[in-house]
């Protein structure tokens, strides 16, 4: 079964990594309009910018209230290990022809 490995964290500005983000990108960006809602708390708004870096998923989002937030998403196979991810997040180089 394949997993999913999630890294957030808050961020400045979306604006200002944005193009940063753009330079590495393989695919996007794509703009997502998203509600999230978290019982028994309520629900928080965004707006989610999507792009693809090799097999990493970038979202950069901007919260309504909470402020601005980067997700970095990868998804290993079940055979892969997590030292594989750190191949993976290391680049080109380290990952061989996943990237």
């Amino acid at each position: 079964m394949a997993r999913n490995i999630v890294v957030k964290a808050r961020i400045d500005s979306v604006d200002a990594l944005l193009p940063r983000v753009a330079a590495l990108a393989s695919e996007g960006p794509i703009e997502i309009a998203q509600e999230d809602t978290f019982f028994p708390r309520g629900s928080v708004s965004k707006q989610r910018i999507l792009f693809h870096v090799g097999r990493a998923r970038v979202h950069l989002d901007k919260v309504r209230v909470l402020e601005h937030f980067i997700e970095l998403e990868v998804v290993l196979s079940e055979n892969e290990s997590s030292d594989r991810l750190k191949a993976i997040l290391e680049g080109p180089q380290a990952a061989g022809s996943d990237a």
